[in-house]
């Protein structure tokens, strides 16, 4: 199936609410199709699923997204669900106390780092805010099973699901624990977002060459197009850093200590993110004008939590990275909005920052 109707699709079936197929399978769907089966086609996977993402099991103690194919016990280790919340003390345990915790929990296992992040919220605070989700533990660190590639005998990756913020910590560090496992009876269904790996490929450009790295790439797992970065001294040079300053409607930075709304000068600034975006798509990049920034779920599905050195993505696709700051994502700080959301391409951190502090960008569409 061609890449735009694919995305057409994709948007508007997420457009009514509904949890939408994955884009690997409507993909899968045979292109010959009428019409007719094909709105069969796309309504199977969602008989009789309830428009919410999490479905709670009968006995209240376990939870089934329905994006991931996850399974997520309700409450943190330690603690059990009592009907109406999770009661007792969440235990803390080492990084390899957890997985001896979990080996010996017939079939439940810790989460890789980007299983255990798909079920933090980036433009909330806390969990994904549906009451089926797992039990919302505010502040606290979990442990992934991914261990930090750089010193994987010292630091493990953990997930701060109050805040929903990524980061490495001492394997002698202790931490909270919420187990997983696949759902068995959804096999078929989308992978996990551990599990379904990336597949960069080039696009080609009018005269059917493909356009260079440095212009954009296709994720095909995804179906995002990125930009890329060139070394050139031009407008799009992988060096430019911005400001993140994106409506002058809402308080987005600080002003004497006050948080203020951004003036029209900081908004239209060559130096701000917004300046850059609509530039970009004036230049109708790669023939697009829908570039935009990313959200935080996009930029850190680009992460490779197994490279040991920077940049933490693939650098033969995405070649010109540099990773000393920040890049920007599209999401606000939801308890300052004078601060937004960013990751860490040194890292893989997830974090916030002050929207008045310079960083990258790489825009997607």
């Amino acid at each position: 199936m061609d890449r735009e109707p694919l995305q057409q699709i994709h948007r508007a079936i997420s457009q009514t609410g509904i949890v939408c197929p994955s884009k690997n399978l409507l993909r899968r769907l045979p292109l010959n199709l009428s019409p007719y089966l094909l709105a069969v086609a796309l309504a199977l996977p969602l008989t009789g699923i309830a428009q919410s993402r999490f479905e709670v099991s009968a006995d209240g103690h376990q939870v089934l997204d329905r994006q991931t194919n996850l399974v997520w016990k309700r409450c943190a280790e330690g603690q059990g669900w009592n009907g109406s919340a999770c009661v007792g003390s969440a235990s803390k345990l080492t990084f390899d106390e957890a997985l001896v915790a979990t080996a010996n929990s017939s079939g439940w296992r810790l989460p890789a780092i980007k299983e255990l992040f798909s079920i933090a919220r980036t433009d909330e605070t806390g969990l994904v805010p549906e009451a089926n989700r797992p039990s919302e533990n505010t502040g606290l660190v979990f442990w992934a099973s991914t261990p930090r590639a750089a010193t994987p005998q010292f630091t493990a990756w953990g997930v701060d699901l109050g805040w929903a913020t990524t980061l490495p910590d001492l394997r002698t560090a202790t931490n909270h624990v919420r187990m997983v496992r696949f759902a068995p009876s959804l096999t078929n269904s989308a992978k996990s977002p551990n599990d379904r790996g990336v597949s960069f490929k080039t696009i080609a450009g009018p005269d059917g060459q493909p356009y260079a790295r440095t212009e954009c790439v296709l994720d095909a797992v995804t179906g995002l197009t990125w930009e890329g970065k060139p070394s050139d001294g031009s407008f799009r040079d992988k060096a430019n850093r911005y400001t993140n300053f994106d409506n002058q409607d809402k308080t987005q930075v600080m002003v004497s200590n006050v948080p203020s709304r951004p003036s029209p000068d900081q908004l239209t600034a060559a130096t701000n993110a917004l300046t850059y975006v609509k530039a970009v798509n004036a230049a109708k990049l790669c023939g697009y004008s829908d570039w935009r920034l990313p959200s935080m779920a996009e930029l850190h599905d680009l992460v490779n939590f197994g490279n040991a050195a920077p940049p933490m993505l693939d650098s033969a696709w995405f070649p010109n990275t540099p990773t000393p700051f920040f890049y920007w994502t599209s999401e606000a700080h939801p308890a300052n909005p004078t601060s937004a959301r960013v990751l860490n391409l040194a890292l893989g951190a997830a974090r916030a920052t002050s929207r008045a502090t310079p960083g990258y960008v790489r825009l997607v569409r």
